[in-house]
């Protein structure tokens, strides 16, 4: 087999046709199709799903107030910032417990967090409708090494640089 070029992988993208599409966790972006040759040339062909990383449902209880639910749409090793649409109002300082699902690496994370930043609503056109949303840097403060090694893995798996 000297001297021959392997055989790459040729990748075929081909659109989502989920019918759940509503569910913006864990959704399948696209579909890859892989087609490699064996070694004695049998042809394989490999289905990969590739899931949509944000946003990510968090729920946060914030000391002295109820679980909420919220969006990630920004993820790091330090910690995240979120969006959310009810008119729910955070203090810089104030902490609270985090708990969340990460898609690809299919893993929870659980860890004490605090508010670092609040930033101002803001009013969105969604299908006609106006929403105001806000959004929120949170850092987590208590991070096992552990969860800090499943986000990373999560953040490098999607493409993500970290810092």
């Amino acid at each position: 087999m000297t001297g021959q070029k392997p055989n790459k992988p040729a990748a075929k993208s081909v659109p989502n046709t989920s019918a759940d599409k509503n569910s913006s966790a864990n959704k399948v972006h696209h579909v890859e199709e892989r087609i490699v040759r064996d070694r004695d040339g049998t042809v394989i062909k490999e289905v990969v799903k590739k899931i949509s990383p944000y946003p990510i449902p968090v729920n946060i209880t914030m000391d002295n107030h109820p679980i909420f639910a919220a969006n990630i749409v920004r993820l790091e090793p330090i910690g995240f910032i979120m969006r959310f649409e009810s008119p729910h109002f955070f203090k810089v300082g104030e902490f609270g417990d985090v708990i969340f699902n990460l898609p690809v690496v299919q893993r929870g994370v659980t860890s004490r967090a605090r508010v670092i930043k609040t930033y101002d609503g803001m009013e969105v056109m969604v299908a006609g409708k106006l929403t105001k949303t806000y959004t929120v840097e949170i850092h987590f403060v208590d991070l096992g090494r552990e969860e800090r090694t499943i986000i990373n893995k999560f953040l490098e798996k999607i493409g993500q640089k970290l810092p």
